[in-house]
């Protein structure tokens, strides 16, 4: 189901790698973790919502930026996009989420 909404284009992605290209003046990082996992590390510059709190708290988050939206490895991070999406907000999903982008960063430069 994933798979074919990419492929349809309901969801759109994002590498890891381009993560530090991102400008936080049109980009806001989006944690959907639990406050345990967000505790025992993070993308630096992210803002946290969990994903359960998410509906509730859409007017915290800003409409003129996009928002790119990860998890611990994909599967909250693409529900929060799809959530995000239909309340018409510009979001991408981090493809392998946190877990992927840590395991790509030098040794000691992850949170």
């Amino acid at each position: 189901m994933a798979a074919q909404n990419v492929l349809a284009g309901d969801v759109t992605l994002t590498q890891w790698n381009e993560v530090a290209a991102l400008d936080p003046g049109t980009t806001l990082l989006l944690d959907v973790r639990r406050p345990d996992e967000r505790a025992r590390g993070f993308i630096p510059g992210s803002t946290h919502i969990p994903l359960d709190e998410l509906r509730g708290r859409l007017n915290e988050l800003p409409r003129e930026r996009e928002i790119i939206a990860y998890c611990q490895s994909g599967q909250r991070s693409y529900i929060a996009a799809r959530i995000l999406s239909q309340h018409r907000f510009r979001v991408r999903s981090l493809t392998g989420s946190y877990r992927t982008w840590k395991a790509a960063q030098p040794r000691g430069e992850a949170r």
